[in-house]
C-alpha cells in the first residue's frame, strides 16, 4: 500500500509549512491581526491606566487647562459606563483576532493535518499572543509608573468617548442589568435568604492561610481583628461614666489646669449640673498659652463642641465619623438621653492592633494583671470582649452568659443573681471566677483560673 504525500506526523509538519504558499489574503489578515493586537493592547493599558488614577493625579488635572483633561474627568465621572466600554471594544478586537488567525490557519495548514492538531495550534498561538501582548504587557507598562498612564490615558480619552457613545445601548444594557444582578443579592442577603460567609468561616480560613512563622500568631490575631471591626459596638469599647474624668464647668481655672496635669488626659468632658448635660471637651493643648493666666481667668471659651454618638453605633462607622469630623473622643449617649460614656480614637484602633499604652499609662490601667499562664486578676469593669482577647477566648464565648451585660463584672452578677460577698466562687463553660473584692453597689476584682485543658481557647 502507498504511503500518503503527507504524512500524519508531527515530526514532518515542518515539511508541510514550507510547503506553504503566503497569498494576499493572507498578508492581509495578517495585517488585521496586527491593527487589532495593537488595539487590544490599547484598551487593556487604558483599563489599568484610568482605574489606577488617584485622587492627586485628579486634583493635578483639575488645575490644568487642556481637551485632554476635560475628556479624562468626563470618562471618569461615569466609570461603570467607561469600563464596560473598554470590556465590549476589547472583546469585539478580540474576536476579530481569533477568526482572523483562525481563516490564516485554515489557508496554511495543509488538509491532512488531523483537525485536533489544527485546533490545538490556532489555539496556543492565538492565546500566546493576546495574552502576552493584548493583556500583559500593556498593563504592565499602564501600571509601572504615574508618568505612562497619564500619557495612556491622555491618548486614549478621545476614542474612548466616542467608543463610549457608539456602544452607549450595549453598555447601558450591561450596567443595569449588573445593578439588578446586585440589588437582588443585596436584597436576599438583607432578608438571610442569601447564604453569607461567617465571621467564624472566615476566622478559620484566616487560620488556614497564614503561614506558619513566628508572627503567625499576631498576624491571625490582627486579621482576625479586622473581621470583627465591623460587628463591635461602641458599647462594647467605651468608658463607663462612673470611670470618665470630666470637668464641671462651674470649676475655677486653677482647678481646671490641676486636673488636666492629674489626669494627663488631653481632652476632657465638660459638664453642666450632672454628667448628663455634656457642654463640650476643653483639650489641654488649648490651655497650654493660658497657663500663666490668674485664677479668675476665663477658659469657658476654650470649650470646643462635643460629638455625640448612640451606644448601639457600630465602631467602623465610628472611626468614619472620626475621620471626617477630625475629632478624637466622642460622648456616648443611651436611648434616653443620658450619658454612658465615653469613646476615644485609640479605643477603636485598639480593637485592631490590641492595647496601646502611651508613656503616662501605667501597668494597673490595663484592666488587669496575670499571674500565670492560667491564673488573671481582672477589674470588674473591665469589657468582655477584652476579657476574651487575654484569655486568647472565642469573640462568642461569654454569649450564653451575658444577657446584655458588656463588662466582666456585670455579667458574674447576672449569674449570681445577687451582689456576690469576697471569695465567691462562680463556674461558667469550666472557668472559675473568685471575687477577690466587691462593694455593695459593684464587683471590684476578680481572679479568674482556666483549667490547662480548657478546650475553648482558641
Amino acid at each position: 500500500m502507498d504511503s500518503e504525500p503527507y504524512p500524519d506526523s508531527l515530526s514532518n509538519l515542518f515539511f508541510l509549512f514550507n510547503s506553504v504558499v503566503i497569498g494576499p489574503e493572507i498578508i492581509i489578515y495578517a495585517v488585521i491581526i496586527l491593527v487589532f493586537l495593537v488595539i487590544s493592547a490599547l484598551m487593556s493599558g487604558s483599563e489599568v491606566a484610568f482605574f489606577s488614577i488617584s485622587h492627586n493625579d485628579i486634583e493635578n488635572l483639575q488645575k490644568e487647562n487642556s481637551n485632554s483633561k476635560n475628556r479624562i474627568l468626563k470618562l471618569l465621572d461615569k466609570p461603570h459606563y467607561l469600563l464596560s466600554t473598554i470590556l465590549i471594544a476589547n472583546n469585539f478586537v478580540n474576536i476579530g483576532i481569533v477568526l482572523s488567525a483562525n481563516f490564516i490557519f485554515i489557508t496554511v495548514l495543509p488538509e491532512t493535518i488531523p483537525d485536533w492538531i489544527r485546533f490545538l495550534i490556532t489555539v496556543i498561538l492565538v492565546t500566546f499572543v493576546l495574552v502576552l501582548f493584548g493583556e500583559i504587557a500593556p498593563k504592565v507598562y499602564a501600571s509601572n509608573a504615574v508618568k505612562s498612564r497619564m500619557i495612556l490615558a491622555r491618548f486614549m480619552a478621545g476614542p474612548l468617548l466616542f467608543l463610549r457613545l457608539m456602544l452607549y445601548p450595549i453598555s447601558w444594557l450591561l450596567v443595569n442589568s449588573s445593578k439588578f444582578i446586585e440589588n437582588r443579592l443585596a436584597n436576599r442577603a438583607k432578608n438571610g435568604k442569601l447564604n453569607m460567609v461567617s465571621h467564624k468561616e472566615i476566622e478559620h480560613a484566616i487560620e488556614l492561610t497564614v503561614k506558619d512563622t513566628k508572627f503567625a500568631k499576631e498576624d491571625i490575631g490582627l486579621l482576625k481583628s479586622i473581621v470583627q471591626f465591623g460587628n463591635i459596638n461602641v458599647k462594647n469599647i467605651m468608658k463607663a461614666r462612673m470611670n470618665v474624668v470630666a470637668l464641671d464647668k462651674d470649676s475655677s481655672f486653677l482647678e481646671v489646669m490641676q486636673t488636666i496635669r492629674i489626669s494627663n488626659y488631653s481632652r476632657i468632658p465638660v459638664f453642666e449640673e450632672t454628667f448628663d448635660k455634656i457642654a463640650g471637651i476643653i483639650h489641654s493643648k488649648d490651655l497650654l498659652k493660658h497657663f500663666d493666666k490668674p485664677e479668675d481667668f476665663n477658659w469657658h471659651m476654650l470649650i470646643r463642641p462635643a460629638f455625640f454618638v448612640p451606644e448601639s453605633k457600630k465602631i467602623d462607622d465610628l472611626f468614619g465619623d472620626f475621620q471626617t469630623k477630625r475629632t478624637h473622643i466622642a460622648i456616648v449617649v443611651d436611648e434616653y438621653g443620658g450619658t454612658s460614656g465615653v469613646v476615644t480614637l485609640e479605643d477603636v484602633l485598639e480593637e485592631i492592633v490590641g492595647e496601646i499604652n502611651d508613656e503616662f499609662d501605667e501597668p494597673e490601667d490595663m484592666g488587669y494583671s496575670k499571674l500565670n499562664d492560667n491564673t488573671f486578676v481582672f477589674e470588674g469593669r473591665t469589657s468582655l470582649i477584652d476579657v476574651t482577647k487575654v484569655l486568647n477566648l472565642e469573640a462568642s464565648f461569654f454569649d450564653d452568659g451575658r444577657e446584655g451585660a458588656e463588662t466582666i463584672g456585670g455579667m458574674l452578677l447576672l449569674l449570681n443573681g445577687t451582689m456576690p460577698k469576697k471569695n465567691t466562687l462562680i463556674s461558667f463553660k469550666g472557668i472559675n471566677f473568685t471575687i477577690l473584692n466587691a462593694s455593695e453597689r459593684r464587683i471590684e476584682n476578680i481572679r479568674i483560673t482556666i483549667p490547662v485543658n480548657e478546650s475553648t481557647a482558641k
